[in-house]
């Protein structure tokens, strides 16, 4: 008759690091990231709320002309707020409490809305 080797109690105990793990790219960090907000409504409100904030503190004038887009489902509403975006990140920080200064150092006057009345008004038949 065998004999068997008695077995430690901490041979039954899972130690997660002594697992090696493979390292997550990008990518699969990013779809987790998104997929953890989405199923959490407060912290989807919180973020809608900061980036309104940080657009309206940007560009109040073109923020609103985003809004309105979005509101009413234009075509064009996704490439507006991806436009606005891109530039706030341009001018170096996500959430700008004033308007950064243009190429040659001064302030900005107030942007002109993106689309007027009669652009929407198209983009919305068109829809």
């Amino acid at each position: 008759m065998s004999k068997i080797a008695p077995i430690a109690p901490k041979c039954f105990i899972y130690d997660p690091s002594s697992v090696p793990r493979p390292m997550l790219t990008k990518e699969q960090v990013f779809r987790l990231w998104r997929c953890a907000i989405k199923d959490d409504d407060k912290l989807i409100d919180e973020l809608i709320e900061q980036i309104y904030e940080n657009i309206i503190a940007f560009d109040g004038k073109r923020a609103e002309c985003v809004v309105e887009l979005v509101v009413r489902r234009s075509v064009t509403a996704g490439y507006a707020l991806r436009s606005l975006l891109a530039d706030m990140r341009a001018a170096g920080a996500p959430a700008l409490l004033a308007s950064p200064p243009d190429q040659n150092g001064s302030r900005p006057r107030e942007s002109a809305c993106p689309v007027n009345g009669k652009e929407v008004q198209q983009a919305s038949a068109a829809e």
